[in-house]
Order: C-alpha cells, then structure tokens, then sequence
C-alpha cells in the first residue's frame, strides 16, 4: 500500500502524526532534552512515522517487499525496544508496529507475514498490504465500527461488567480491585 495511503488512512481513524510530539513528557519519563533528541535521531534515521491516540502509539515502517520486512524488522525491533526502556508505563502495553508492505503486485508470502505477526517479543505487529488489512486490527477495524461500539457505549459495558462482578464475586477485596481499576481507566481516557 502507498506511504500516503497508510498515513492518510489512520488519520481518518482517529490517529494524529506525531513524529515531533511523540518525544516530550506527555509520553516519556526522562527529562533530559539531550536524550530525547538522540532518541529522535535514531528513530527518523530508521524511517518511523509515529501516531498516537488514546494512549496508543502506531509506529508505522514501510517497505517494498514483505522479504525485505523480514529480514529488517528485527533491527526496528530493537530500535523499539530502546525506546521502551524511557517510555511511560501506561503507553508501553500499547505500542504497535505497522509494518507497510508497498509492493504493486501484493505478493502474499503467507509464511513471512505469520512469523513476522505472531512475534510478540517487543510489540505486536501487523503487516498491511491495503485499507483491507486494517480490519484484523481490532482498534482500527471499519467492521467494529459498524456494531456500534464506541466510547458511549464503553461506560455501559463497564456498567454492566461491574453488576456481573458483583453479583458473582464473592471477595469484596476483588470487587474494589476491579472497581479502582475500571474508574482509573475512564479518567485516564477522559483526560486524553
């Protein structure tokens, strides 16, 4: 698929570019400047285009063939996992790695697509070949959006979930686990 066509899609979805942005406070724990510019600097030089949105970072890399993926997604790897190290906690469970493929021809090396995709080690990643390929990521799916799940219908959901809870949960301890976690979340949702 097309760079633009990529960058173009997710921005439709919801995400914002944020190459520049992404390296401030809002998402990292260091304060030095220093570190967060050479940081920068090594993720410009591997091609990255980073976008966020409620809490979620897309690190997206294009290439021109899935064989050539293969052989390098290992090095954006570590690149990530290094940017992991200063990231903040709430961000690092949700830091994905699109990996564009632009080759004309769709060449569907099925094998290297699933090895690539079921190594979790670092963040998950998902290999798009076009818009279609978006539609096996949860968040980004066009086919969840048609159901109807949407942030007005999340607090109903928890609603719901929290009435199971208790109903069913026989330890009051477990329920105000739960609870705390549910009510962190929304204000972490709302605040963003």
């Amino acid at each position: 698929m097309n760079r633009r066509l990529v960058l173009k899609a997710l921005i439709e979805k919801g995400f914002n570019l944020s190459n520049d942005r992404f390296y401030t406070e809002k998402y990292f724990e260091i304060n030095e400047q220093d570190n967060i510019n050479k940081l920068k600097e090594v993720n410009d030089s591997y091609g990255f285009n980073i976008f966020t949105n409620k809490g979620r970072v897309l690190i997206v890399k294009t290439y021109v063939v899935l064989k050539e993926a293969y052989l390098q997604y290992k090095e954006d790897q570590k690149v990530i996992y290094s940017m992991l190290h200063n990231i903040k906690n709430k961000y690092k469970k949700n830091i994905y790695l699109i990996i564009n493929i632009d080759d004309k021809y769709k060449n569907t090396e099925c094998i290297l697509r699933s090895l690539i995709e079921k190594d979790e080690l670092v963040c998950k990643k998902y290999v798009v070949y076009d818009e279609n390929d978006f539609n096996k990521i949860s968040f980004l799916s066009e086919e969840l959006d048609c159901i109807g799940v949407g942030i007005e219908q999340n607090k109903d959901i928890e609603s719901e979930f929290l009435n199971l809870v208790n109903k069913h949960c026989k330890k009051d301890v477990t329920k105000k686990i739960i609870e705390k976690y549910l009510i962190e979340l929304s204000t972490e949702q709302e605040g963003e």
